[in-house]
């Protein structure tokens, strides 16, 4: 090339000069291109500009739901619009009080996703849920049942402001209102008239009950060495509002069960479950104990009974929990000796609106051998359309109190959901002491744990707000009237003052969106004894699939997760 030039410099023909200026020309401006393809190559192979294009998409939100910025943990709901937060997790201690009233027979239920009824012997509590966080209300009295302390069996939620509440012996009906002025909620409840449950058998005791409707509730009892079964109906309002029975009917003739149950699956079915030592008087019969359940017809004042079906291969003689996820499938929790003091959750199914008796499902183990050494209770709800709550106290983990999420898959295959959490403690070396406990589902992603303790030297009552959504997908980058922009992979920078990081640790989400640190990446497993994560700094709980990356600097995140 340099001689080409030189030789079209040194001549001194006319054309040839003219062919040496365009080739010069040609020639500086190749070199300018390449120089500018350079730059322009270095700007986008650049971290941000990869992150910005390669790892980042936009995804539609729901109208109001913009309001979370940039750098909030987000997942995808079932129609794939974005949602602040993800994960699995509790928030513990949101109230927190010590109490000299021991909560027994504690029971709770969520009215209209913003208040908290507890009920316990001889009194009820109100909460304000706002949030992840609660404003407790002062406790209030429950009338008296012939001069004794009402003794809490039961709470049952009719509707949004309609609650019964059940003893041993008399059901109260319970209107619960509220209204905000923009600063204070005000709530008023109103208690109805007492219905005593021996004025259809004088022998009653030990009742069981379960909402048919809104209107309606299923009760079983004993009277008598036989189980019996009535239907209670709320007729009338506020002070004058009463639960009127039917005629009582004898659902088992032959004994009665240590342990038994009922759980209402719509206006006209419920299942009656019982376990445990049958007594018909003469006292306890040696016989094995699997689970049974019959199904309960109402019609026109009647309540007709199917016979028996045992779950052969079970053995349990202790308390059991049972609930339903619609009007054809319900869920029984239960210890069982055949799997070494186990709880198992196992599936019942009706067959159709004219099934006379139940099919039983799929089972999983909730907690293995040694969840149970002697006779406790397990409470056990339905939190979705798809997942469940189990809460008990473990006695292979010191006594302490346990959550555990299942899930009915699609086929209506039950599973666990994650690992079991430790909620409260007995104590790091405390081996006595007595839990009250009792979950209720705010909405379909959203419960409320709420757990009383007492000892010799502790008296508490705890309040924990737990939470089910999606996995997280990323971090949101923009924000957009009706669109968020995720980073779902690569380095994420965060701009904000507050934000600061430990390099080399996992760092997670919960259900606001919020940034949790975890241990150092890779002890976060099974294997060096993390089964999920406890950020005792910010009293809260999240399961290891809440990941959403790793430290790198003091701004940086790697996005990686679970």
């Amino acid at each position: 090339m340099r001689d080409i030039l030189e030789g079209l410099y040194t001549s001194n023909d006319e054309k040839g000069k003219y062919k040496a200026a365009w080739c010069s020309f040609f020639f500086y401006l190749f070199l300018l291109l390449s120089v500018v393809l350079s730059i322009i190559a270095s700007v986008r192979c650049s971290k941000s500009y990869i992150n910005k294009t390669l790892f980042t998409y936009k995804f539609p939100m729901y109208k109001g739901e913009s309001n979370f910025p940039a750098g909030t943990p987000v997942s995808l709901d079932g129609d794939g619009y974005v949602e602040r937060g993800a994960g699995f997790g509790i928030y513990r201690n949101v109230s927190f009080s010590s109490t000299d009233e021991e909560m027994k027979g504690l029971k709770t239920e969520v009215l209209d996703k913003k208040i908290l009824v507890a009920a316990y012997d001889g009194f009820i509590r109100m909460y304000v849920i706002e949030n992840e966080m609660v404003i407790k209300k002062d406790d209030d009295k429950i009338p008296t049942v012939n001069g004794k302390t009402f003794a809490v069996d039961h709470l049952i939620k009719l509707t949004e402001s309609r609650l019964v509440l059940v003893g041993t012996l008399a059901m109260i009906p319970l209107t619960v209102t509220y209204t905000y002025d923009g600063k204070n909620y005000v709530i008023e409840h109103t208690y109805g008239k007492t219905s005593l449950i021996t004025t259809i058998d004088a022998d009653a005791k030990f009742p069981h009950v379960d909402n048919l409707d809104n209107n309606t509730i299923a009760l079983e009892f004993e009277s008598n060495y036989q189980l019996k079964a009535a239907v209670a109906t709320w007729n009338k309002e506020g002070r004058d509002a009463i639960m009127t029975f039917s005629k009582a009917f004898v659902a088992n003739a032959d004994g009665v069960y240590a342990y038994h149950g009922v759980a209402g699956m719509n206006s006209n079915k419920f299942i009656i479950a019982a376990t445990g030592e049958r007594n018909n008087g003469t006292g306890p019969i040696h016989e094995p104990h699997p689970i049974r359940c019959k199904v309960a017809t109402v019609n026109n004042g009647e309540i007709t009974f199917g016979d028996w079906e045992l779950r052969w291969f079970s053995d349990s003689i202790n308390w059991f929990a049972l609930d339903n996820f619609n009007q054809h499938e319900a869920l029984i929790t239960y210890y069982d000796e055949t799997e070494g003091n186990g709880i198992v959750a196992m599936a019942i199914f009706l067959d159709g609106p004219e099934a006379t008796k139940v099919r039983y499902g799929g089972y999983t183990i909730i907690e293995h051998g040694g969840a149970a050494v002697s006779y406790q209770k397990i409470t056990m709800r339905i939190l979705s359309h798809s997942r469940f709550g189990v809460f008990f106290p473990d006695a292979s983990n010191n006594g302490n109190l346990v959550f555990m999420m299942g899930e009915r898959s699609s086929n209506n295959e039950i599973t666990r959901a994650g690992a079991n959490f430790v909620v409260a403690r007995k104590g790091r070396r405390q081996q006595g002491g007595l839990f009250y406990f009792s979950i209720a589902a705010i909405d379909y992603k959203r419960f409320t744990l709420l757990d009383y303790f007492v000892s010799d030297s502790r008296k508490y009552s705890s309040l924990a707000i737990g939470y089910h959504m999606a996995y997280p997908i990323g971090i949101t980058t923009s924000r957009d009237s009706k669109a968020k922009y995720i980073q779902f992979n690569g380095v994420y920078t965060f701009t904000d003052a507050k934000t600061k990081l430990v390099p080399g640790y996992t760092y997670y989400t919960n259900s606001n969106g919020g940034i949790i640190m975890g241990r150092p990446y890779g002890y976060n497993h099974a294997e060096f004894g993390s089964f999920y994560v406890d950020a005792w700094r910010d009293s809260q709980l999240c399961a290891l699939h809440n990941q959403i990356g790793i430290a790198v600097s003091e701004k940086e995140l790697l996005i990686r997760t679970y």
